[in-house]
């Protein structure tokens, strides 16, 4: 019994090339695309914070020096109230909204959560409400 010499069939080169391709793009997604698709802002913050304590405590330090951020999760479009909010936020409080995309991550909870907690201390329980109701009244 000889073995025969038998050429690979255009369906499986084919089908070689497709999963090349998709694991190409793949890799350029999680590479490159990400770092142009965040905020600057996000990306810096999110390299300082690797943990929850060093995120806790970058945050204090950053509102010590007048340093205010917040981080914003989800995906916005121009009409967002969210993009309205960010804009007053920075125009009357001077506190940067630094946006996350959709997938939220612990470290930057925990900035958030505690750079919110010092905001709120220094500006009051409903400076975040009073920028909503703003949005919403010069919405009509």
């Amino acid at each position: 019994m000889g073995y025969s010499k038998r050429q690979p069939t255009r369906t499986l080169i084919t089908s070689a090339v497709f999963v090349i391709v998709v694991i190409t793009i793949a890799l350029l997604y999680f590479f490159f695309i990400p770092q142009n698709y965040f905020d600057p802002s996000f990306i810096k913050l999110q390299s300082k914070c690797k943990s929850c304590a060093k995120a806790k405590a970058l945050a204090i330090e950053d509102f010590e020096k007048g340093n205010y951020h917040v981080v914003a999760w989800g995906l916005t479009s121009s009409e967002s109230p969210t993009l309205k909010i960010a804009e007053i936020l920075e125009r009357d409080y001077k506190i940067k909204t630094v946006f996350g995309g959709c997938v939220r991550e612990e470290a930057l909870e925990c900035y958030d959560t505690q750079m919110r907690r010092l905001l709120v201390t220094k500006l009051s329980k409903t400076f975040y409400k009073r920028a909503y109701e703003q949005v919403i009244n010069n919405s009509h």
